[in-house]
């Protein structure tokens, strides 16, 4: 999948692709997720991500912010603004970096970064605003 394929997909897709993909759930023949963690929304199952991510080598930063001057000057939408990365540190310098910019919850930039990490679209740095 492409950066903007990743950063486009449904909440319930982004899921289950984590699930599969980072996480490395099985997917049950019929198609159904037994046990399925909410990764993108419960910050505890997107805890569980940042930790197999760590198995994998990777680190994360994670960025909130909030100000009014964003809103008004910069023209960025009302409410929280997450940025997340993971960084593969390894030979390589500098380290391959994946940058999620705007996610409106912690869960979900956590989850767009780590899928993009492991789907092969790093190198994909952004500088933040």
């Amino acid at each position: 999948m492409t950066k903007d394929e990743i950063l486009a997909l449904p909440l319930d897709e982004l899921n289950e692709l984590v699930a599969e993909k980072v996480m490395g759930e099985p997917k049950h023949q019929r198609g159904a997720w037994p046990g399925l963690f909410d990764y993108t929304d419960d910050i505890s199952a997107a805890w569980r991500v940042q930790e197999k991510m760590a198995e994998k080598g990777y680190t994360m930063s994670l960025l909130h912010r909030r100000t009014c001057a964003q809103e008004v000057i910069l023209g960025f939408p009302k409410g929280s603004t997450w940025y997340c990365d993971f960084r593969l540190y390894d030979d390589r310098f500098p380290p391959e970096t994946t940058w999620v910019d705007i996610q409106p919850s912690a869960p979900e930039a956590i989850c767009r970064a780590a899928l993009l990490a492991v789907s092969g679209e790093g190198d994909l740095a952004h500088s933040l605003p």
